[in-house]
């Protein structure tokens, strides 16, 4: 199978309707002949009633937590809440490690992307974009890596720059900030999941294989 950091430059959005039941899927896709391997699936057709009734239609409308995809990091559905108040937007890691390469700073993590899921685990590596001071939401400063790396929301891929930091203790694994959103998104705080909901068990096939055992 080829990695999909390879193939994230034929990424292109299709849309895809059943045919039994007329539910309206979003899945990205590449143009690759290995695509069928590689999809990150939602559903829902809120999004396209909220882009119609929407004035500036170079933004797409999205709720108060959306379903997001992380492509570069193999990980292909985690729950956001949107934080207009921070900056910089956060992912949950753990067992962050930086390293050096003959290429410049490196870090690897662990993200558990479930919360109720702690079984489903994914080791990232990215590089090193920067160390900075940010204040948590207790009002404390902590040291946090930085990297970028490309985000899939609304069946729109763009680049962002991400905080590493442990959330164990929060409801959600990943945070939209400012930054993020900026010029791209209009947000409706009444509203959730505006861009579709994750097919978790299309998403992560373990799950599937868990749920068969007796």
């Amino acid at each position: 199978m080829i990695p999909l950091h390879h193939l994230t430059q034929y990424m292109k959005i299709r849309q895809i309707w059943s045919q039994d039941d007329r539910e309206n899927e979003f899945a990205l896709s590449v143009d690759h002949p290995m695509a069928d391997s590689i999809q990150y699936p939602f559903q829902g057709d809120a999004l396209h009633e909220k882009r119609q009734a929407t004035d500036d239609m170079t933004k797409f409308p999205i709720g108060w937590k959306e379903w997001v995809a992380l492509p570069d990091l193999h990980i292909p559905a985690i729950k956001a809440k949107v934080d207009t108040g921070a900056r910089t937007s956060a992912l949950h890691a753990s067992r962050i490690e930086a390293f050096t390469l003959p290429s410049g700073r490196w870090v690897r993590y662990v993200v558990h992307p479930l919360r109720n899921h702690p079984e489903i685990e994914i080791t990232c590596e990215s590089k090193l974009l920067d160390e900075r001071d940010i204040k948590n939401s207790g009002g404390q400063v902590e040291s946090r890596y930085v990297i970028e790396t490309p985000i899939v929301l609304g069946g729109i891929t763009w680049s962002t720059t991400l905080t590493l930091t442990s959330r164990d203790d929060m409801l959600f694994r990943m945070l939209l900030g400012r930054t993020t959103l900026n010029h791209r998104v209009i947000i409706h705080p009444e509203e959730k999941y505006l861009t579709g909901r994750a097919k978790l068990r299309r998403c992560y096939p373990a799950l599937k294989a868990r749920s068969a055992i007796p």
